[in-house]
This record gives C-alpha cells, structure tokens and sequence, in this order.
C-alpha cells in the first residue's frame, strides 16, 4: 500500500513509498537560525510569481524595480505575505528616490507584508480598520469604506489575487506621503475639461461648484440640440465624476427613446455610487448586464423641464423607463428623490435640466442579488494558477468536475493532459478574452459508449487523451437558445457536430444533452452529455504511450525498439518506461491533482530510464504541485518540465536508493539521495 507522507523540507515536500506512517522531517539545528537581524531580513518568495502575470494585473512597472534589491544580503521566507503593487498608470516615483538606491529600497518594502495574506473579506468584514507592519516598519491601514477599500487612503483597485504562499493587491498610487519625491495623482471626484484647467482646478464631492460649471457649459452652448446631445456634451465636460454615468449612457443606446424637440430632465449619479457595486476583484459586476444598464438609464430621466425650484414635497415623476420617483422636499429646501439627496442647482440646456444625485435610483442589494441569480454568466472569475494558469477556462471546468461525482475520468483525461491546455489559451495576440463551451459526458456515458480496448488506452495515450477533449470543446461560448435544428457547430478539433432538436430535448450527433448552459463564470458554459460526441481512433503512427507491460522480463532482455500490441491498427509506441515510473505514475494518478507537476515530470524524464533501470528498488520523495509552484512559474516556461538538466537533478536529488521502510524512519537518522545529498529525520509528537 502507498501512503503520502508529511515532510517539511526546502520545497514543502510530501514523502511517497511503502507502508509508511506520518512523520515530520525538519532541517538540522545548525541550518537555522535565531539572529535578530537575519530573521529582518526575510523576504517573500516572490519567484513563483510569473512575469506575464504582473503584466496582465498592470503592476509590471513596480515589480521591475525589484532589481535594486539583487545585491542584497536576504533570505526567502516561506511565511504568507501580502503585496501591495501600485498600478502602473500610478504616478511614477520622481527622480530622487529612483536615483537613490536606499529610497527606492525604502518603497519597495514599504508595500511588503510578510506574516499574513490581506483578503478583502477580512477587510470588509472586521468593525474597524486592520493594522499592521510594511518590511519597512511603516503602519498600514486597511479599511471598508462606501468607496471601497482603502489601503493608507489608497484605493485599492484589485484585490485577492492569489499567487503561491500570498496574495497581491494592486493599488491606485504608492504608498509615499512626502510630496516632495512622489507627485501626487488624487483623481477628483469632478473636474472640468476646459482648455485651461489651471483655472478651474478640482473639487471633492462636497466641495464641488457646479454652478460654475454650469455657467462654463452655458457659454459653450452656443447652438440648440436634441436634449440627448446636450446631455452627452454636458457629461463631456465634466472629465470626471460622472464619467461612469456618461459610459453607461452611450452603450446603452438610448437616443431611440428621445424625440428630438422634446424636453427632459436627467438626474445624475456621481461615480462612487457605480463604483460601489463593482466588485473588487472578482465576482458581479450588474453593470455587465445590458438590459439592465439600460433600464437603470432610463430610469434617470423623466420627461419635461423640471426645475428644483418648482417641485413640491410629495410629488411624483415617472422615468423613461416606467418607474415613480417620490420627491422629498424640507421646509429648507432640500431635496432627495427616492431617499437619495441631490446637489443644489439646476443644469439647464435648450432642452432641458440636469440635477446631480448622490447614489443611483432604484438600484439595492436586493435587486443585484436577484440579477446574479440569473446572469451568474456576468460573473468574473478569480484569477488561478492552477493547474494552468494559461487557460483559466480550462482550470475552473476541472473545479467544477472534480466536485462531482459523476465525472471522475473526465477529471483523469484532463489531469493528465497537459497540452490540451496549450489548446484553450484565456486570450488571444490582441489581449481579447476567449470564451469556450465544453460538453462533458459522465463516467455512466464514456464507460457506455466506448469499448474496453478504448478506454484503456485513453488512459495509457495522451496524444488520444487530447485527441477525446478537443472533440468535446468549442472555441466560443453558447447558450441553449443558441443551437438551431438541423445546423451544425465546429469543434476546436476541426469536426462538426450535427444539432437536433425535437420538443425541448436537445441531441448533438444523436447523443442527450442532459444539463444545460452550466455557466463557468464569465469564461464560457459547459453541458452534460449522456454519451461521447466522437469515438477516438488510432490513426496516427507516431502516438505513444508510457503504458508498460505487465511482465518487466521481456523488456530487460536488452531490445529497447519495441512495438506494443495493436489496437485497431499499427501504432509506434516509445521504449518501455522502467517499473518504478510506471508504478509510481499510477499511483500519483489514483492520488488526485495534487500531484499533476510531478506526473508531467516523471512523464518526460526519459533520460533517466536505462541509469535507474540498473539500481532495482528505489523510494521517491514526491512533493506537491504546491511544493513545486513556489519555484516554478506557472506558465509554460517551467525549468523542470522544459531543461532536462534541472529535472534531472531534480530527480536525483528527491530518489533514495532502496525500498524505505518504517524502521528506517527514525528519529536522527538520515536518508541518502542519488545525487549524495542527506536528509536528516525527525519524528514530530
């Protein structure tokens, strides 16, 4: 029997082999260290991080000033940690830190946690801010706020990006208070886009003099135009502050519901009360839903010239959109609509008037609650790294599989088929996100449709194993109402599948979808399938397999060009893998995902084969993808899976010759390596 095994080593590693109990093996005494002054020196193991991926996030900039510190003295710390990376359209730092080495230092690890991942649910859940310690030893605060999160009154505009053993949060500016080496970039909440802007400044929301803008609109307007032009103009002119109401308005598309000579009134939210329902990493957002921008358009303006002047308390407007909005009027005259204050002043155009408001109308938790139970579709997907950080499509289908029970093979194919991934990239050269559709069968159906011989080898054959999947995926994202009777949709393999429809049942090459548009965030929807669209075939000559014989003698008679058996035709199978990988292979995959980074590795170290061949038992230290992750990238740059080098000192230095047994397992002792290196033991109480 195999059991895993805990070990602390330098890469988190579990031990694998025979009939072994828990232990803990921990580095000797003398490899640690309690001095003060090294222990302020760690540092977060910032390796796993790939480069595009801090690319992607807009934080490249800041991570590339990282090179200051290559000449320190540091050590990595395998503690959790939070970075707080400014985006890249922050103001840069100005000359005098960026020319000065210990400044720049000083920055950088004055956006460095070390001890604790920042999540945005502690933040947003805890009563008051969360307080601590940069490396630097400046006081960091995070709050909630109704504008969000704020991080030392720095907004943050992504949060919970997860990467191995931390998580990063991007920032909108540094984290520098001295004016004098940062320039400040504060967005105001309005400001005027006039050509001379030193004469109009910025204001805060409470401090905005909109009736200077209006007088600046006002001498703009020197010709009549439809109120839906005039208001855009106005909405042009204020660069920000509304700018969230004015994006909305134009894809909407609303001017059909204008007449031209007609007159309106638009009420105006500022940008805060949209930003407040954006989520701030990853979940739903309601604005991604058209139908539901352009209702909530709609229901901001009313028909006629209304002036604040001349409405009553108590009185009554209905939207564009068939909505009523209750006026509030106090003996002192402020105004709310709806229980949402508005900004003294009218904005009048030829057409119209325009009033400001502080928060969007008819628009509460309860209503976003019960849009995201329909337009679950709209939801963004939390950023992964696995298992293929290249293909977030493909890495949360394998999510949602692995949480059911009725799709363990599915689950197997895709664990062991890295390159299909390469298959499904997330975007494509221009940066645009790629939608897919995958039509999953169950176990019931695959086991049903498929001959014995078929089955065992789309477990031995990754190229048939590829070959399965791409049958079974579309390179665009459909939806039920999409499949018309009689058409046909084109598989990322290049076969066409033909759609049939009769009643409300839907057939794909005759075969029952039994589960509609299951909707895999905002990444594209999968469907059930109650058999497989396609039968794999064996036509191509160069497939191999790393499949071995059950009788190990007939490959050690020394011939190592061999032929496997046929199956449906005659296929070139690769030299016999020694019984250990096999062995070991088929264990790691009755073991789960756990152990997909090591699979991949054993899978091409075929150099290794003829020199273990010769040595006869042996035991493998295995560690996890975790393990791995944090010094590996996550990409397809992967030093172990692409340097047969770096793999195969890899494998030397986690295989200890001889069958490992629990009374070699003592406190004290050692395990010796291939490669010479010593493991020292320790058996934790």
């Amino acid at each position: 029997m195999i059991e895993i095994i805990r070990v602390l080593l330098p890469l988190n590693l579990l031990v694998f082999s025979l009939s072994l109990p828990v232990v803990e093996i921990l580095p000797d005494d003398e490899n640690e260290t309690s001095d003060k002054e090294q222990r302020e020196l760690d540092f977060p193991n910032t390796s796993v991080i790939p480069g595009d991926l801090t690319e992607e996030l807009g934080v490249d900039y800041f991570f590339s000033l990282w090179t200051v510190l290559q000449d320190e003295d540091i050590s990595t710390s395998d503690v959790p940690f939070t970075i707080l990376a400014p985006s890249n359209l922050a103001k840069r730092p100005s000359s005098s830190i960026l020319g000065n080495p210990e400044k720049l230092k000083k920055l950088i690890l004055s956006h460095i946690l070390l001890g604790r991942k920042i999540l945005s649910n502690d933040i947003i859940s805890s009563n008051s801010s969360i307080e601590e310690r940069s490396l630097e030893g400046t006081s960091l605060h995070f709050i909630h706020t109704t504008s969000g999160i704020l991080v030392n009154n720095r907004r943050v505009l992504r949060s919970d990006v997860f990467v191995p053993q931390g998580t990063i949060i991007i920032l909108e500016d540094y984290l520098v208070d001295n004016k004098d080496d940062v320039i400040e970039n504060r967005i105001p909440m309005i400001e005027l886009g006039t050509k001379d802007e030193s004469d109009i400044g910025s204001w805060k929301l409470e401090e905005i003099d909109l009736d200077f803008g209006r007088r600046v609109f006002e001498a703009m307007s020197n010709e009549s135009k439809p109120f839906y032009e005039e208001l855009i103009d106005v909405l042009s002119l204020l660069k920000s502050g509304t700018s969230e109401f004015r994006r909305y308005f134009l894809q909407a598309d609303v001017s059909k519901y204008f007449i031209d000579d007609g007159e309106y009134t638009a009420f105006i939210p500022m940008d805060d009360a949209f930003r407040k329902w954006y989520p701030i990493d990853w979940g739903f957002n309601p604005f991604e839903v058209p139908e539901f921008v352009r209702m909530t358009i709609l229901n901001h303006v009313v028909v006629g010239k209304v002036k604040q002047s001349s409405v009553k308390d108590g009185g009554i407007l209905t939207t564009l959109g068939g909505k009523q909005i209750i006026i509030k009027k106090t003996p002192n005259k402020v105004l709310s609509l709806n229980g949402v204050p508005v900004f003294d002043g009218d904005t009048p155009t030829s057409h119209g008037n325009v009033w400001f408001v502080r928060d969007i109308l008819f628009v509460n938790s309860a209503v976003v609650r019960s849009l995201q139970k329909v337009h679950k579709d709209k939801e963004t997907a939390p950023l992964v790294t696995f298992p293929w950080y290249n293909s977030q499509f493909l890495s949360h289908v394998f999510t949602e599989l692995e949480g059911r029970d009725d799709f363990n093979l599915l689950v197997e194919y895709l664990n062991g088929t890295n390159a299909f991934a390469d298959n499904l990239p997330s975007h494509d050269e221009d940066f645009s996100m790629i939608r897919y559709s995958f039509f999953a069968p169950t176990d019931e159906a695959i086991n049903r449709s498929l001959s014995e011989d078929i089955l065992d080898e789309l477990k031995a054959n990754e190229v048939l194993r590829k070959q399965f999947l791409m049958d079974h995926t579309v390179s665009s994202r459909l939806y039920s109402t999409d499949f018309v009777d009689g058409a046909e949709i084109e598989m990322i393999s290049g076969k066409k599948v033909l759609i049939h429809k009769k009643n409300d049942a839907l057939y794909l090459n005759q075969v029952s979808v039994t589960d509609e548009d299951i909707f895999i965030y905002n990444l594209g929807n999968m469907f059930i399938l109650d058999g497989v669209l396609f039968t794999p075939t064996l036509e191509n000559e160069e497939m191999t397999t790393t499949t071995a014989p059950a009788d190990m003698e007939e490959f050690t008679s020394g011939t190592e060009d061999r032929f496997a058996q046929n199956i449906g035709s005659s296929i070139r199978r690769e030299p016999v893998r020694p019984k250990f990988f096999v062995d070991v292979l088929a264990a790691l995959s009755r073991k789960g995902s756990n152990y997909r980074s090591l699979s991949r590795y054993l899978e091409k170290a075929t150099d290794l084969d003829s020199e273990l061949m010769k040595i006869g038992d042996l035991t493998l230290i295995a560690p996890t993808n975790s393990g791995f992750s944090r010094w590996t990238p996550a990409d397809a740059k992967d030093p172990f899976y692409i340097g047969q080098g770096a793999r195969r000192n890899m494998f030397l230095d986690h295989i200890v010759k001889g069958r490992v047994t629990e009374e070699d397992l003592k406190d004290g002792a050692t395990l010796e390596t291939l490669s010479g290196k010593k493991i020292p033991i320790t058996i934790a109480q």
